[in-house]
């Protein structure tokens, strides 16, 4: 007997059009419903009224450090980038947005670095708007509340839409909803963009169809603002798949059809659509392009990038966490990130696909029973291919890895295509448990205890073994470690020694013993629970109905004890506490950088003090800043991927030529240009250089050099002094070669976008201002526009006559203007669009009056 049953997803065109939107009262029960859900599962930061964030993760660096006790723990250490990269780049977003300006330039960091371009800032994603108008602690939790609800609606909508039953969808929803994708980089910009996947299918299944105006404006709306996101790697994920999704419908639709205008219409649609909310993203998108041009990250990712005739290393270890995703550690307080030691990889990377026992339960469910045709065929191989692309399976990892804008993406993450494919499945799964007939139903209970009784008795089998070896050889254990920690010495792992990490092993130990024990007893009961429900599920065909909701509450059980507590939450005396050194630095007249040494005040950090920095964190370094540091003597750093963040080379004159005037350190520095400003106590010193140059400054001689390589060999040569000679590419200007003895520059306005100067020297000179030459920087003299000159490899410079002037540089970019006025096209043409199509429906709607009605 064949055992396999076809659920009644809409296949063609007449099949679809009686698969609707489900009722408004539907969709306000679901609202309401995952409305609940959210806030229970933000409860912790409501009561508390803590704010969510990491951000006590600072206190482990300097200033912070000598305050809090020396065990203190982070709550999340792994949640670092949100504390250094995307909370500061917000702040800075929000108050540039509040004096209605849009940041186009970051000067806080890099010597001044583009700010919209980079991307990940989020500059324009609609959802980030709260923050303008709420508190920070208010912003946050509501911005994360929003777009897991739209994640789940949207998830549900498109389960009821491909045919499922209200649970069936529920399953979807709420798997896709508290996945570990969306849970795990929730505080990151990829939440941004992959909360719209299920949208975008939704709306593509719509299109499919039947095309119309108002359905090709939604999903060019959904294009538009996942873009804004703010991480272009996600979006080239779930895009692909809109497009996979869309390519198989419309094979499907003409199979039965076999209309091939229809075919047209729904590929053209589809396919303006996608461009219409390209066109409308244009604004950020252009920007995005010359900074990725520009950048370091974009050459290393090309020259790193395997052959794909290279058969890479599976990852089949990391498959464990598909089921158990807490058996690798993590790194919450308190716990051991084991994932890390074994070179497994970290949390956030290895369990981004957990989507809850029940839903892999399910998964398999409608895999082993489903028709394999139409939709479901289509989800069953994307959850093979983004398994295969995830956990890097030849060939299709190759395959996909050698396509175009693949080939510099970080395919890995494709665990989020893997979260809602089985996820949908799920709900496939559910729903097939409803349908079958009594004697599949009574199959699928007895595979159940099965599987229920093999799994609880291979867990405790399992995690018995590994406790027993953990305990009977602990001596050994800890040797071991010792020798793999001494064997490292010297190299870049202990920036300030082994001792830290010889001395928290047997705290490493404990920590590894209760993993054991709490996963076992965990994953034990979590499996418990999942097959009575399945059980319960399959009962007689008159009872299924009924106890099918142990399914999703099971799943919500399973996924709340997951990710509830991994994104902490604070109380707000912790969110970027002030100090006394960071106060000192900010109360210095002047305009100046500071660098700081040994990891202290991670940056960006300093742009919520209001601090400017030499270095940054962002994957988009440009190469010729690199270059600069590097002259310095300092480099290579064996941190490939963020190359400054550990710069501490203060003794090269080219730091001095940054206008880096105090330096921030833990440690005594014994320099004669240096001369300490301030110390406290605990040891923090700030240190005044002596030797700092002005942020502008005249100079009268010039040296051109051929290349970027003839100007890293000058800027290396000792003989060099930034104070009397710069050294330009390419263009020579007119000197005379006389010096003027006392020429005034002075700094009369610093934003941002523009920097005017007031300049009067007596013979002709070269005005250099240390910040960092990009394109898009344009400059006038006296109001006549003048040409920019690259001056020492990254700063700008320009000519100046004898005379007083005022010098302005002012930051337009090209790529931005061209971005507004694209995207202001594509605004119009959808407004147009709109207003055209209302306009027809309303003369369509009118009464048609004939010569009779007027007689009558």
């Amino acid at each position: 007997m064949n055992d396999r049953v076809m659920l009644r997803l809409p296949t063609n065109h007449r099949d679809s059009c009686e698969v609707w939107l489900p009722p408004a009262r539907e969709i306000c029960y679901a609202t309401a419903v995952l409305a609940i859900l959210l806030l229970l599962f933000f409860l912790t930061p409501i009561l508390r009224h803590e704010i969510l964030s990491s951000a006590d993760l600072l206190l482990k660096s300097t200033p912070w450090r000598a305050t809090i006790p020396p065990d203190f723990e982070p709550a999340n250490t792994l949640l670092s980038d949100y504390v250094y990269q995307f909370r500061p780049w917000r702040s800075f977003a929000v108050t540039s947005l509040k004096a209605d300006n849009i940041p186009l330039w970051n000067p806080y960091n890099y010597g001044g670095a583009p700010f919209l371009g980079n991307g990940q800032s989020a500059v324009l994603f609609p959802l980030n708007f709260p923050f303008i108008f709420l508190s920070d602690a208010t912003a946050t939790l509501l911005n994360a509340m929003i777009r897991l609800f739209i994640a789940g609606l949207s998830a549900y909508l498109f389960g009821r839409v491909i045919g499922f039953s209200i649970v069936g969808a529920a399953i979807t929803g709420l798997g896709f909803t508290f996945s570990g994708f969306l849970i795990v980089w929730l505080l990151w910009p990829h939440v941004n963009v992959a909360i719209w996947l299920p949208a975008l299918l939704l709306a593509s299944e719509l299109i499919m169809r039947r095309p119309t105006v108002f359905r090709t404006l939604a999903l060019a709306a959904i294009v538009w603002v996942q873009f804004l996101g703010g991480h272009p790697e996600t979006s080239l994920h779930i895009l692909s798949a809109a497009v996979l999704y869309t390519s198989w419908r419309a094979g499907i639709m003409f199979r039965d059809e076999r209309d091939w205008r229809r075919l047209g219409h729904r590929v053209v649609t589809f396919t303006g659509a996608v461009a219409l909310g390209t066109g409308g993203a244009a604004v950020q998108l252009f920007p995005l392009g010359e900074y990725i041009l520009e950048s370091a990250a974009l050459h290393d990712r090309l020259a790193s990038a395997p052959s794909i005739w290279s058969l890479p290393r599976p990852r089949l270890s990391a498959v464990f966490a598909l089921f158990c995703p807490y058996c690798f550690g993590d790194h919450l307080r308190g716990d051991l990130p084991l994932g890390v030691f074994l070179g497994v990889g970290n949390f956030n990377e290895l369990n981004g696909a957990y989507v809850g026992l029940v839903s892999l339960w399910l998964a398999a469910i409608a895999v082993a029973l489903g028709s394999w045709r139409g939709l479901e065929l289509f989800f069953i191989s994307l959850a093979g291919l983004a398994f295969c692309v995830s956990y890097a399976i030849p060939p299709v990892f190759n395959v996909v890895q050698a396509l175009p804008l693949f080939r510099v993406t970080a395919n890995t993450r494709s665990l989020l295509l893997l979260a809602f494919a089985l996820s949908v499945l799920a709900g496939y799964g559910a729903d097939l448990i409803t349908i079958v007939p009594e004697a599949t139903a009574r199959r699928i209970r007895k595979w159940t205890q099965t599987i229920l009784i093999v799994g609880t008795v291979g867990v405790a089998i399992v995690v018995g073994s590994l406790l027993l070896t953990v305990l009977s050889f602990r001596e050994k254990i800890l040797s071991e470690a010792r020798a793999q920690i001494m064997a490292k010495v010297g190299r870049d792992t202990f920036r300030q020694g082994p001792e830290q990490f010889l001395t928290a092993l047997p705290h490493y130990y404990e920590r590894l013993v209760r993993l054991l024990i709490r996963e076992g007893a965990g994953r034990t009961t979590l499996l418990v629970f999942t097959g009575l429900a399945i059980i319960v599920a399959a009962k007689a065909p008159g009872q299924r109905r009924g106890f099918r909701w142990a399914l999703p509450a099971v799943l919500v059980v399973d996924l709340f004890s997951f990710g509830r507590n991994y994104n902490p939450s604070i109380p707000a005396q912790l969110d970027y506490p002030p100090h006394r050194a960071i106060e000192f630095l900010k109360n210095q007249p002047g305009l100046f950088r500071v660098l700081a040494l040994n990891g202290a005040l991670p940056p960006n950090t300093n742009m919520l003090f209001g601090l400017q920095e030499i270095r940054g964190y962002n994957a988009l370094e440009t190469e010729s800043y690199l270059r600069f540091l590097a002259a310095t003597g300092d480099y290579p750093q064996p941190l490939a991927h963020f190359k400054t963040l550990y710069f501490s080379n203060f003794r090269s004159r080219l730091i001095d030529l940054l206008n880096v005037k105090y330096l921030l350190s833990d440690r005594e520095l014994r320099d004669p240009k240096l001369a300490l400003a301030w110390e406290d106590p605990s040891g923090v010193r700030i240190y005044e250089n002596r030797s700092v140059l002005p942020r502008a400054f005249l100079l009268y001689r010039a040296h051109v050099v051929r290349d970027m390589d003839e100007m890293d060999y000058a800027l290396r040569d000792p003989r060099f002094d930034p104070s009397l000679v710069v050294l330009l590419e390419h263009e020579r200007p007119a000197l005379s070669g006389r010096v003027d003895p006392a020429p005034t520059v002075r700094v009369v306005d610093y934003q941002p976008e523009q920097v005017i100067i007031e300049v009067s020297s007596q013979h002709n000179g070269i005005l250099v201002l240390a910040d960092t030459w990009f394109p898009g920087w344009e400059a006038a003299v006296d109001d006549v526009r003048a040409q920019i000159l690259r001056a020492d490899m990254i700063f700008r410079a320009v000519s100046i006559p004898p005379g007083d002037h005022q010098v302005v540089f002012r930051y337009n970019p090209p790529t931005f203007r061209l971005g507004v006025i694209v995207s202001g096209s594509a605004f119009v043409i959808a407004v147009g669009l709109a207003v055209t199509e209302m306009t027809l429906r309303r003369r369509r709607d009118q009464p048609v009056i004939t010569k009779h009605h007027e007689a009558l």
